[in-house]
């Protein structure tokens, strides 16, 4: 008994011994940072909730010994075989794909959203600029996507369905990509990537094809060598084996969800461009071919976020200036994350090209659409689960 008795004394001072030095390290890692946010928050007067965040985020972010953890956590779920982590905030479809869900009982109040779409597409129509709603797919296929029972679904089809027939309801004309989706999974190796919610480079060339075919067939757009810059064939293509880790698969570590190729996609044809990013207060020229310009070679070197590889990421505002093509249109993107690579593309067909990100962007998107002379489009490119991100 004395024995039994002093092995849990043992384990208990070596338990309580991990935890202090832990802390100790973590202390270390990050005291600093800790301190300073005390400082910032003593300075502008205590708010409990956004103290409490900041220094969750902080422990977070550098938390000792993280991604040993995120691994040995995703090591075992794998173990067990299941389907989910993190309170299932991921899932795992049949085929291994990583999906970001939440629980629901249907589809999501959209009115809202569409008054935006509606009173941004007013103001901006009135200087003789066309705007268009372009819907991306969600990595959850209706008819193809298969999860087990019991798992969440968070109804994003349904939302963008109702979504698209209000902004459609209120005068505003709408690209709804996923009619190309059989197409699309008959002709790509995989949509999205394994694990990350955006799209494939491929993909993303893809359904860049398919937005200029309904730009130029049905909206007027004028692009004299539009079929050789949406021709696959006059790209170089480059895949980087298992460099590719995801947001998701960044959650879940790499034991549970796998790591992605990565492919990217540059013009064979001669390419001059102009570029300028807004970042704060700050901004950046560059001037160069697409492939000097508008790809982060960087992202490619290690693995980790290679998303990032096309226009350096995620950006508030990008105006590109394409040499080679200046009677091509003029053309304001909104988009989310989803559409960078496709941005990238369409800067081949357009004389200029404004990107802003309203995740980035703190300005007003309304006023710097009017503002530019002679912008000839807009688009709104959103994926179901970013229709809140847009903003006036």
């Amino acid at each position: 008994m004395r024995r039994v008795f002093k092995k849990k004394v043992v384990a208990a001072v070596f338990f309580v011994t991990v935890l202090f030095l832990g802390a100790i390290m973590q202390w270390h890692w990050t005291g600093k940072e800790m301190v300073l946010v005390v400082k910032e928050q003593a300075r502008q007067g205590i708010q409990i909730k956004e103290f409490v965040a900041k220094i969750e985020n902080v422990v977070n972010e550098k938390l000792v010994g993280k991604s040993a953890l995120v691994e040995g956590y995703g090591f075992v779920q794998r173990l067990l075989g299941k389907q989910e982590e993190h309170d299932f905030e991921v899932v795992q479809d049949q085929e291994g794909n990583l999906h970001q869900m939440e629980f629901a009982t249907g589809p999501k109040k959209v009115v809202s959203d569409a008054k935006k779409v509606q009173k941004f597409q007013k103001k901006v129509e009135a200087q003789g600029t066309k705007v268009l709603y372009v819907m991306a797919p969600d990595k959850y296929i209706k008819g193809h996507t298969k999860l087990e029972n019991g798992l969440p679904y968070d109804y994003a089809n349904e939302t963008a369905d109702h979504f698209l027939a209000a902004v459609s309801a209120r005068g505003v004309d709408c690209i709804d990509l996923r009619s190309w989706l059989p197409e699309a999974i008959a002709t790509q190796d995989a949509l999205f990537y394994k694990t990350d919610h955006n799209w494939t480079t491929q993909t993303a060339f893809f359904m860049f094809g398919k937005l200029t075919e309904a730009l130029t067939n049905q909206y007027g757009m004028k692009c004299s060598n539009a079929k050789q810059y949406t021709d696959i064939k006059q790209y170089n293509q480059i895949t980087y084996p298992d460099l590719f880790v995801g947001s998701l698969g960044r959650k879940t570590g790499l034991l549970y969800g796998g790591v992605d190729d990565f492919t990217v996609l540059y013009p064979k044809f001669e390419t001059e461009y102009t570029v300028i990013r807004t970042i704060g207060q700050s901004t950046i020229k560059s001037e160069g071919t697409f492939d000097e310009v508008l790809l982060n070679g960087a992202a490619l070197r290690t693995k980790g976020n290679s998303y990032g590889t096309y226009l350096y990421g995620e950006q508030g505002l990008i105006h590109i200036k394409n040499h080679n093509n200046t009677k091509g249109p003029k053309v304001l993107i909104v988009k989310d994350s989803m559409f960078t690579p496709v941005a990238a593309f369409l800067s081949t067909l357009c004389s200029e090209l404004y990107v802003v990100d309203p995740n980035y962007y703190e300005g007003s998107i309304s006023e710097y659409a009017t503002a530019i002379q002679g912008l000839d489009y807009v688009l709104l490119a959103f994926a179901p689960k970013s229709l809140s991100a847009f903003s006036n």
